[in-house]
């Protein structure tokens, strides 16, 4: 049961990859929020250059599923650690959804390079100064931080509604997706040196791999939600 519950996980990326591939053609679209008022209040959900909160997203996801599956197959190999990779991937899952978070709430760009300047530091202190294990625990502040404009973009939406429904809404699904797994995760994070020492890490670890579906499954209906949305015929 477990290993099939660690395919689910390491596979279920494909469904959001398969919606964002079949509106590929929508990808560079600015988000709704932006758009509500005619521009954007502080320039950055108006889209800078190329970059939008959509093809960031399925270019995490993208990333997410070929390091999942690297490190499957690494981690077969006693003498090959798939550490380096856990580490740039957390970086890039930061990065990526930090990105995204700041299009759809718009936040200003001295915003968005402080907060990237920050953590850039935090993670470099992470790479030198903690272990494989207790890295994970390290991620708290992060999973906070989700939670937080996960709720703050719950707030917007709810002020200020872009939708006649919240299911029709890619924001609402992509800050469920977020929160569903940074609530499941976060406690076997925290108590990870004594989780790691016990013989139940394994069941235990199972759970991580359950929320990642999880997260996969609801991107996938964020995606799907986004696809609709951009067709001309329902704009």
């Amino acid at each position: 049961m477990q290993q099939i519950i660690l395919l689910l996980s390491v596979y279920s990326p494909l469904l959001p990859l398969f919606f964002f591939w079949q509106g590929r053609r929508y990808l560079f679209s600015r988000p709704v929020i932006a758009l509500q008022n005619g521009k954007s209040t502080t320039g950055f959900g108006a889209g800078v250059g190329l970059i939008t909160p959509y093809n960031v997203l399925a270019t995490y996801v993208c990333i997410g599923f070929v390091v999942d599956v690297i490190s499957l197959y690494s981690n077969s190999l006693a003498s090959i650690s798939n550490f380096p990779l856990l580490v740039m991937f957390n970086y890039l899952e930061f990065m990526s959804l930090f990105t995204v978070f700041c299009f759809l709430l718009d936040f200003s760009a001295r915003i968005f390079y402080s907060v990237v300047v920050v953590y850039s530091l935090y993670y470099v202190s992470l790479l030198f100064f903690f272990s494989e294990f207790p890295f994970l625990t390290a991620h708290v502040p992060e999973a906070i931080t989700w939670v937080c404009f996960s709720l703050l973009l719950y707030f917007h939406l709810l002020k200020k509604p872009i939708t006649d429904s919240l299911s029709k809404s890619f924001e609402f699904w992509f800050a469920t997706a977020v929160l569903v797994y940074v609530s499941g995760t976060t406690f076997i994070y925290l108590f990870e040196s004594i989780i790691y020492q016990s013989r139940e890490f394994a069941h235990l670890w199972t759970l991580q791999n359950v929320f990642n579906t999880f997260f996969n499954c609801l991107l996938g209906v964020a995606a799907w939600v986004f696809l609709r949305a951009s067709m001309p015929e329902n704009r």
